[in-house]
């Protein structure tokens, strides 16, 4: 899930071995914060994301925090995210 992750890293599918870079959040002025679509499971990046209304993917998915992160190719759950950098 996004609250064991920080920072922007590395997601790993142990599945299939896709491999992707992920932001999860960033500090600063103009902070950025990271979801992942229940429907399409793509990673869609929001700025200022814990203060403006999350919008809704752009395939019109429900954009979350709150669910455990997957392959966006396989849907597997079998991940591991690397942190490459904090802010």
């Amino acid at each position: 899930m996004f609250d064991r992750t920080s920072g922007v890293g590395m997601l790993h599918c142990v599945t299939c071995g896709h491999m992707e870079r992920i932001l999860s959040f960033t500090h600063g002025e103009n902070h950025q914060l990271g979801f992942q679509c229940s429907t399409c499971h793509q990673y869609v990046t929001i700025e200022n994301g814990l203060h403006v209304l999350v919008p809704p993917c752009p395939c019109g998915g429900k954009l979350t925090r709150e669910e455990p992160l997957c392959c966006p190719v396989c849907q597997s759950e079998d991940v591991t995210y690397e942190l490459e950098y904090l802010t």
